[in-house]
């Protein structure tokens, strides 16, 4: 495990440290897009077109949990969800990690190495971030009610295609008519990521709220503003990162355009307004899923034998060889005729 560093500097200058470690499972290092998707809150809340002061706040993939402890510095009420053996890192960041008040002892000082400013005055600010479970496609309705959170994030949620249907049928049992989601994600197979999108956009309106370059500008504006011209506020390993040679583009990405985009993503009107409908439709497909959990006497309480179940269903859904139902017409079908016979003889390429 490496210590990972973070400087905020809205609304006032503070230090994260968490752990991280590379060699583990994805989940287990902190990417670019994390990266910019805590900046973008941080920039939103500085301009105030973002409150996030006492909003329940929910991120669905939180890795080692950057975000979360970001929108619970800025006020957010946070709750960090993974899964499988994400859970562990993400558990000790969200349990050990603080952010230090750090006073800077000189611009000078600060502008030759941001990893020195500990020499300031500093005041510990203990996060109470809650780190949970969700297994994207299963039945979470009894656990996680239906418009339960104000704002709902995500860093690279789908960036695999086996990702897509499990994740999609998350975000159609969490988002209530207020809901916003806020979703960072780098392009790396654009055509079939965009097909998400497109399929996603039966339920959801999505608009691009912000770009890379957008999020790299401000960050050079809170350091000009501090006096400070190196560093982007992100320190690892003991040395500072210029924003300047920050990206969000991977090695396996393709295509042209903006690496990395925030998407706004809300509820459609018609969907916001019928909620009723939009239960039954929920329910339907979950139900085509085999994701749904039988209600009556145990009044919706998940057991360790229907959690068992359910998990058993979702990796039959991500089986290539059991996918039948579900969207099939609509969803499914169309991305496996877009599929190339590399793509099916293996995972598409992640992180």
């Amino acid at each position: 495990n490496k210590w990972y560093k973070y400087e905020m500097y809205a609304p006032e200058y503070h230090q994260l440290r968490l752990l991280e470690n590379k060699w583990k499972s994805s989940g287990w290092q902190i990417w670019p897009a994390a990266f910019f998707t805590a900046k973008y809150l941080e920039m939103k809340s500085d301009a105030a077109t973002l409150e996030m002061r006492g909003k329940k706040v929910l991120e669905l993939g939180a890795g080692c949990g950057l975000v979360s402890l970001v929108a619970a510095n800025l006020g957010a009420k946070v709750t960090a969800t993974d899964s499988g053996d994400v859970l562990p890192i993400l558990q000790m960041n969200c349990e050990t990690s603080s952010f230090a008040s750090v006073s800077r002892p000189s611009t000078k000082q600060a502008q030759a190495s941001s990893a020195s400013v500990e020499g300031g005055s500093s005041q510990l600010v203990k996060l109470g971030v809650d780190a949970k479970e969700i297994e994207w496609g299963i039945d979470i309705r009894s656990e996680y009610p239906r418009g339960t959170y104000d704002l709902i994030l995500g860093s690279d949620l789908f960036c695999e295609g086996e990702t897509h249907i499990p994740l999609f049928l998350t975000l159609l049992q969490l988002f209530g008519p207020t809901t916003v989601g806020l979703i960072s994600h780098v392009w790396r197979r654009p055509d079939r990521e965009r097909h998400f999108l497109d399929r996603l956009s039966k339920y959801f309106s999505i608009h691009q709220v912000a770009g890379e370059e957008d999020i790299k500008d401000f960050a050079k504006q809170q350091l000009s503003s501090r006096g400070v011209t190196k560093g982007a506020g992100l320190l690892r390993r003991g040395s500072s990162i210029d924003v300047d040679t920050l990206t969000a583009a991977e090695g396996d990405r393709e295509g042209d355009g903006e690496p990395l985009v925030v998407l706004e993503i809300r509820l459609k009107r018609d969907w916001a307004a019928n909620i009723p409908r939009l239960e039954a439709e929920t329910a339907r497909l979950l139900a085509e899923a085999g994701m749904v959990v039988e209600r009556g006497a145990r009044g919706g309480i998940v057991s360790k034998a229907d959690q068992a179940g359910l998990k058993a269903a979702l990796a039959a859904l991500r089986s290539k060889s059991t996918k039948e139902s579900l969207l099939s017409s609509s969803f499914e079908e169309e991305e496996e005729k877009r599929e190339t016979p590399n793509e099916q003889a293996g995972a598409v390429a992640s992180h």
